[in-house]
């Protein structure tokens, strides 16, 4: 292979370039790359459905999420509301017991 080097002043070297190739190299080079180009287009429409259908998904997941929130605040509404009334019912228990103890 034969190679010459280019100076762009003196001391200075650049790197060595290749001397032009054939048309049928070149052209087989580019019918590598353009197939190479095509296999890469196809992995990136599929990584692209990947990533649509990881986002779809993600949304589906979101919004069970969104479900599960509002009845976990319902369920906790609820305990609430269960809480209270053990409490009123304790509180009027411990007064209806002081009144049997002093009735007594």
């Amino acid at each position: 292979m034969n190679s010459f080097t280019i100076s762009d002043a003196p001391g200075n070297r650049l790197p060595q370039i290749d001397p032009p190739q054939s048309l049928e190299k070149i052209q087989s080079q580019i019918a590598a790359l353009t197939a190479a180009n095509a296999s890469l287009a196809i992995k990136v429409d599929s990584h692209d459905a990947l990533v649509a259908n990881l986002a779809a998904q993600n949304q589906a997941i979101s919004k069970k999420f969104d479900v599960l929130r509002e009845e976990n605040i319902s369920l906790v509404l609820k305990l609430e509301t269960v809480f209270n009334a053990c409490r009123e019912f304790s509180g009027a228990l411990h007064t209806g017991m002081k009144e049997l103890n002093l009735r007594d």
